[in-house]
């Protein structure tokens, strides 16, 4: 089914105000759910608002979530009240960003090599997968788990308990990399994008208008 921007976006808001949701939260949840669209990912669009609309009706989403958050030095533990962690992220990204831009980051120095040989035999991680794969998951787990969340053999993933997982955020200043940084990063990413069409989060793109909506799930939204 063909929809306009604006009327997908408008559904997708007032979905989530009729199960329950504040209008602040389902403002930011909206716009999450209708970047995925247009970013031409429908199983984190449409199909997926669907997964979140039963779940603020069993209550295993808090629609009247209040995030807070709390710093400390570097870090700034948010807590998500049971929303959504993009509502969380966005509404304290300011406080976030103000620590990034503060703080920096702290970076391990790297070996620079041009020698293929020298990088296989002394320590490039080669394509993931066995033990290394598995410990890279559990980091992954053990960082989640840090920013106060519950491990994946414990969270709740059915009825009406949050499952209260962990995000683990680490933002970048690219300024602390000296001039021109971010610049190169811009300029390699746009590369990567147009002639190698690799899929970049967040990149600017031309918006459509419309979006191609499956019929079975938009009538179950509209």
């Amino acid at each position: 089914m063909k929809l306009g921007i604006d009327t997908v976006r408008t559904t997708f808001f007032d979905a989530l105000r009729a199960h329950g949701m504040s209008e602040e939260q389902a403002e930011s949840s909206a716009d999450v759910f209708l970047d995925a669209e247009l970013a031409g990912k429908p199983s984190h669009g449409a199909f997926h608002l669907l997964t979140y609309l039963s779940a603020l009706d069993n209550r295993s989403i808090n629609g009247q979530a209040n995030p807070t958050a709390t710093a400390r030095g570097s870090v700034l533990a948010i807590d998500a009240d049971d929303g959504l962690a993009q509502f969380a992220l966005e509404k304290h990204r300011d406080q976030l960003l103000d620590i990034a831009r503060t703080n920096g980051v702290a970076v391990a120095a790297g070996r620079p090599t041009d020698d293929a040989s020298v990088a296989v035999d002394e320590g490039a991680l080669l394509p993931n997968g066995g033990h290394r794969g598995g410990n890279l998951a559990l980091v992954f787990e053990m960082l989640a788990m840090l920013a106060g969340g519950e491990s994946s053999k414990s969270a709740a993933n059915r009825g009406d308990e949050p499952p209260r997982v962990g995000l683990f955020a680490l933002v970048i200043d690219p300024d602390f990399f000296g001039a021109g940084a971010l610049g190169r990063l811009q300029a390699h990413l746009a590369t990567l994008a147009d002639e190698h069409e690799v899929y970049i989060p967040g990149r600017t793109r031309p918006a459509p208008a419309e979006l191609d909506i499956d019929d079975a799930t938009w009538e179950k939204l509209a």
